[in-house]
């Protein structure tokens, strides 16, 4: 994949610019040999974006999914400028028919708070977004501080990497019923009885990362550093998704 463009000069993006010295790792990982898209030094500057996030946005509790922790919307200018570079190459990355068309949708800084006494058993367990294989998940890394990853699992007993329209209900009757069992509340870790966590990246300001959305994933949790509510100390994301339709 070239490097992308870098964005448009127009106002409303001009706070937000591609850093040309980006660096760019295209992997496959798993038995599934899934495609991941990992870009360090993404933009040239993330500090307005987490003054942003700091001083001009509220944050309240996402309702709607299974998120652990509060969320924000993104300004439009930042979602345009980080992803409209990406598009053109993504079709050939993640294998996307031609005939779709990208959409950003559910864009927001999160943060993740809640401890995990308070944990459902599902949120325990890795996660899939979506069992639809053209729905393209994007983490932007932004607190300069150390906090945890991303990492990729399968489930052991099925050897589930991607979750799809055909194998979606037998997996989620197997991690409801891992579920069920009432092991100890905690965030998912590298080590875990019914899943592997077979790659990781690393948590790095100013790296962002794609992957398709049915792939399991979980955020690589330490408790004392990555569960808190301030944008300039918690573990500060910003979570998009672009849908080809």
């Amino acid at each position: 994949m070239d490097k992308p463009a870098l964005g448009s000069d127009h106002s409303e993006v001009s706070h937000f610019r591609i850093n040309p010295d980006h660096n760019i790792q295209m992997l496959r990982i798993g038995e599934s040999q899934t495609p991941i898209l990992i870009i360090d030094d993404y933009l040239q500057t993330v500090e307005d974006l987490i003054e942003y996030a700091a001083r001009r946005t509220t944050f309240s509790p996402d309702k709607t999914t299974f998120y652990p922790g509060i969320r924000s919307a993104l300004p439009k200018a930042y979602v345009v400028a980080s992803l409209k570079p990406l598009m053109k190459g993504l079709y050939r990355l993640f294998d996307i028919p031609i005939g779709l068309s990208p959409t950003p949708i559910d864009n927001y800084f999160s943060l993740i708070t809640l401890p995990p006494e308070e944990l459902t058993p599902m949120q325990t367990l890795p996660h899939y977004d979506t069992p639809d294989p053209n729905l393209i998940a994007v983490v932007h890394y932004l607190s300069p501080n150390q906090h945890g990853g991303t990492g990729f699992y399968r489930h052991n007993r099925s050897r589930t990497e991607r979750v799809t329209s055909k194998n979606e209900q037998a997996y989620l009757y197997e991690a409801q019923s891992f579920a069920k069992k009432g092991y100890p509340k905690a965030y998912c870790e590298t080590s875990h009885p019914a899943y592997t966590c077979f790659y990781q990246v690393p948590f790095k300001q100013n790296r962002i990362v794609l992957y398709p959305g049915n792939l399991l994933h979980s955020a690589l949790i330490t408790t004392s550093k990555d569960t808190k509510a301030d944008p300039k100390q918690g573990r500060l994301t910003s979570n998009m998704f672009i849908k080809f339709s």
